[in-house]
C-alpha cells in the first residue's frame, strides 16, 4: 500500500474522531463498493458513493453524538485495516455507545474503491486478506 494511501486514511479518522463525517468524502471513488452493518450486526451492502453517503446521512440523524477513532492502521498490501472504536450518544435514547469497529480500505489510483466495516475483527482480518486471531 501507498504511503499516501495511509496517510488519507489517517487524516479521514482525525476528521471521524471529530465527528466531522464529511472528512475525505471526495476520496471515495463513485462506484464505490462498500458494506457496514446494522444494529444487529447484519451486513449491509451499498454500492455507490450516492449510496454511501444517503445511508450515512440517515444514520447519524440517530445520534446526538457520533464518532470513530482508528488505533490501528495495517498495511495489508493492497489494503488497509483500521481497528478502532466507535462511540455515540442517542438521539432518542440518550444511551451511550462504545464499541469496536474494523474496517478495511481499498485503493485505486489514489480513491477509495472499497470500504468495508465490521463489529467482527474476524470478518475484516478476512477481507483483508490476513489470518484470524
Amino acid at each position: 500500500m501507498a504511503a499516501e494511501d495511509l496517510e488519507k486514511v489517517r487524516q479521514i479518522y482525525e476528521g471521524w474522531a471529530r465527528g466531522d463525517w464529511s472528512a475525505g468524502r471526495e476520496l471515495f471513488s463513485e462506484d464505490l463498493k462498500s458494506t457496514t452493518f446494522d444494529a444487529d450486526g447484519d451486513e449491509i451492502a451499498l454500492n455507490s458513493r450516492e449510496e454511501m453517503v444517503t445511508w450515512l446521512q440517515g444514520f447519524l440523524k440517530q445520534w446526538d453524538y457520533f464518532r470513530q477513532e482508528a488505533h490501528e492502521l495495517v498495511d495489508c498490501g493492497d489494503r488497509i485495516l483500521a481497528i478502532g472504536r466507535q462511540y455515540a450518544s442517542g438521539h432518542a435514547s440518550g444511551v451511550e455507545l462504545e464499541m469496536p469497529v474494523f474496517t478495511v480500505w481499498v485503493f485505486r489510483e489514489g480513491k477509495i474503491v472499497e470500504f468495508h466495516s465490521s463489529r467482527h475483527e474476524g470478518v475484516a482480518r478476512r477481507r483483508a486478506g490476513l489470518n484470524v486471531r
